[in-house]
């Protein structure tokens, strides 16, 4: 039989291994693909390059190459045109650069080898007819062998998390970014998402285990079961990103099956991993085989269905202190101190005291109420810490305050926009000596100065607590009300436009920040050259990791907890009175225990 493919003007190259087949590609390509199946190699050129295939056979084979992709071929075969009543042979050589496999149902494997014979398999070709393999790190076969090599991985991996520990040691901000990104969840997904969910959850729910051991191990703090349930979450719903591969490894099959487009319905593991999905999500976002069939979902879009499903479970049993703090470090962009490369050079970078405080601080794990705040003697700190991060004396806040204003005033300057500090102290001849403008940027409003007033505020305050735990940066909103009544009527005297920026100590942006930052974003995009949610990120990952380095919860809560990760004893010493708003008024002291 004889069939043609014709897309194009080709030169012959005949295949060697193939007798009796020739095979015609666009010119230029005769060199890449010279004994193709002797050589074992499938480089074929360019994806929009096409190909014409001329096939002579005398043999029951009928062979037709598809050209997919760069560097990608597959062989179908099926029966003669006399059997195209009975079902086609379901097999196919699949090749990737120099690797190349015959898969398919035994029967019709066996069949295809037999009709091959050894021409295109020469001696020097491997074989195998067992039913286990492993290709391209996913292991095929039966549970047993599919378990054995997921332990096995599992065992490679615990060298990494090891050495993680080791480095947590000297820095706990870099070894917390690199356990997320490389050690934790993105290690192992690829065996998720093309082994069967009944298959591989037990074993990777081991390797959670050993994920939580090393993370505690790092922090020197055994976290309880309540907080590591916040840890797993993706830090968008304001958790550590430490994912659970036992509970997201459904969502990475279903999503890596579906995609594909060999999805059935009639496939067990299929079903299997749906329910087992829908196990874990509330009533409205379960999925149905159909519909997943019809339109399969991402990855991204199941996995955060997951995330959804278990923060309103950790906010249904949380006090209403807990769901304020949850709410607001759930927000846009609270989390970027956890999502920023950690880099001392571009001020990007918490030491390990402060960054060991910080998360206990962010799970909310209780710290020590007994011990009393050091400048306010007669206050108990309380367990979340909401008394350190506000309290007024002793300069914190306004050091907090300066560093966030100055990282504003930067990017302004960055922006080549004009900007001055500090300004509007008895400009009205008043007695007035408040400042509504930290950052007066010229021209910002229809070519009217706005002053920026930033200001920082806690969701735990009692006064919006209560709104707080219900509505996500109700604390930042009544700050940007309370603000706009206390400035708008001087800086319309002065003819300026009063925009306050509020954040939540927690790093809720208010609604009138984010739009400022949003064109800040614009406008350095365009004289930088960067994309704009490139800046974005720039933007939110500087304020954040001043909002989160502040010497206010190292000095205040860090010497409540009991254990230390560097062994050191930290003490607030009071020096003299405070000056002005950039004096720092204590010193801190380390001394090894």
């Amino acid at each position: 039989m004889r069939r043609n493919l014709d897309v194009g003007t080709s030169c012959k190259v005949a295949l060697s291994s193939m007798p009796r087949a020739a095979c015609e590609f666009s010119n230029g390509d005769s060199a890449k693909v010279k004994d193709l199946f002797a050589q074992r190699l499938c480089f074929i050129g360019r994806q929009q390059e096409h190909a014409r295939f001329d096939f002579t056979h005398t043999h029951d084979l009928h062979l037709a190459l598809t050209l997919l992709h760069e560097q990608h071929l597959f062989l179908f075969l099926a029966g003669p045109d006399e059997e195209r009543s009975n079902p086609p042979l379901q097999a196919a050589i699949a090749w990737y650069l120099n690797d190349g496999v015959l898969a398919g149902s035994r029967p019709a494997v066996l069949r295809a080898v037999h009709l091959m014979g050894n021409t295109a398999f020469p001696p020097s070709v491997r074989s195998s007819l067992l039913p286990n393999l492993d290709i391209l790190g996913t292991p095929i076969g039966d549970y047993l062998h599919c378990t054995r090599f997921i332990c096995e991985k599992i065992s490679q991996a615990k060298g990494l998390l090891s050495a993680l520990v080791d480095v947590a040691a000297a820095d706990l901000h870099v070894a917390t970014s690199l356990l997320r990104i490389c050690g934790s969840f993105c290690k192992l997904v690829h065996l998720a998402r093309t082994t069967p969910p009944s298959i591989s959850a037990d074993s990777l729910q081991s390797f959670d285990e050993e994920v939580r051991i090393c993370f505690s191990s790092c922090l020197a703090v055994d976290i309880p079961d309540v907080h590591w349930q916040q840890a797993r979450l993706s830090l968008s719903f304001g958790g550590l990103g430490f994912r659970s591969l036992s509970h997201h490894g459904c969502t990475a099959f279903i999503a890596s099956l579906s995609c594909s487009g060999i999805g059935r319905a009639s496939n067990r593991h299929l079903v299997s991993a749906i329910s087992r999905f829908n196990t874990l999500v509330s009533t409205s976002d379960v999925i149905t085989l159909e519909a997943t069939l019809s339109s399969p979902p991402s990855q991204h879009a199941l996995s955060r269905k997951l995330d959804s499903h278990l923060f309103h479970s950790i906010m249904m049993a949380s006090s209403p202190a807990n769901k304020a703090r949850l709410l607001s470090s759930s927000a846009a962009h609270a989390s970027s101190w956890l999502s920023v490369v950690p880099s001392v050079g571009l001020g990007l970078h918490l030491d390990s005291s402060e960054f060991h405080t910080a998360v206990i601080w962010w799970l909310g794990m209780n710290f020590t109420a007994r011990s009393s705040c050091p400048f306010c003697p007669d206050i108990a700190l309380d367990p979340l810490g909401h008394h350190a991060v506000s309290c007024r004396h002793g300069g914190d806040v306004d050091i907090r305050h300066n560093r966030l204003r100055n990282i504003i005033a930067d990017f302004c300057r960055r922006a080549h926009l004009s900007v001055r500090i500090e300004v509007g102290r008895g400009l009205l001849g008043t007695h007035n000596y408040t400042r509504p403008a930290d950052v007066l940027v010229d021209g910002w409003d229809r070519a009217k100065p706005a002053a920026f007033d930033v200001t920082v505020t806690s969701p735990l305050t009692p006064v919006t607590l209560n709104e707080a735990s219900i509505n996500e940066g109700a604390a930042a909103l009544a700050a940007e009300t309370r603000k706009h009544a206390a400035n708008d009527a001087r800086c319309q005297a002065l003819g300026w436009s009063c925009i306050p920026l509020a954040v939540e100590t927690f790093g809720n942006w208010g609604r009138e920040a984010q739009g400022v930052f949003s064109r800040l974003a614009t406008l350095l995009a365009l004289h930088q050259g960067r994309s704009k949610s490139t800046v974005v990120r720039d933007i939110y990952g500087h304020l954040s990791i001043s909002l989160i380095e502040s010497k206010i919860i190292l000095a205040r809560l860090f010497q409540t907890f009991k254990v230390s990760l560097l062994g050191y004893k930290v003490e607030v010493m009071e020096k003299g009175t405070r000056q002005s708003k950039g004096d720092v008024p204590c010193t801190l002291q380390c001394r090894s225990k």
